[in-house]
């Protein structure tokens, strides 16, 4: 299935993350990146954008309440034809996103879905 989320609006969503991300945790010695938003398909074969944030620093600073909505966040800078389902997130700590191999496994899922 061929996705209509465009490279215009991946590169939106990723940069509307950055942004968010220094502005809130700016004082809390996170550091962000790679961000990578990709686009997938659910299981009732709906596109939406799953965004993957690897951080540096300590885990327990990464406020649950407001990653939570998060998502909102990014909903607030689009019209509903861009983007008409909630993207999805996940952290994941730098030293796992080095030793796993995160950011090749990602940009594989985004060669699949012909974004990247």
């Amino acid at each position: 299935m061929r996705v209509s989320i465009t490279k215009d609006t991946i590169a939106k969503v990723e940069r509307i993350v950055q942004k968010a991300l220094e502005e809130r945790f700016s004082d809390d010695g996170l550091v962000f990146g790679p961000i990578i938003a990709i686009p997938r398909i659910d299981h009732y074969g709906d596109e939406y954008i799953h965004i993957y944030i690897a951080f540096d620093g300590d885990q327990n600073l990464l406020d649950p309440h407001w990653t939570g909505g998060l998502s909102g966040l990014i909903l607030d800078h689009f019209d509903e034809d861009e983007m008409p389902y909630i993207p999805n997130k996940g952290f994941i700590g730098k030293d796992e996103w080095e030793e796993d191999g995160w950011e090749e496994k990602i940009k594989s899922w985004a060669t699949w879905t012909r974004i990247i």
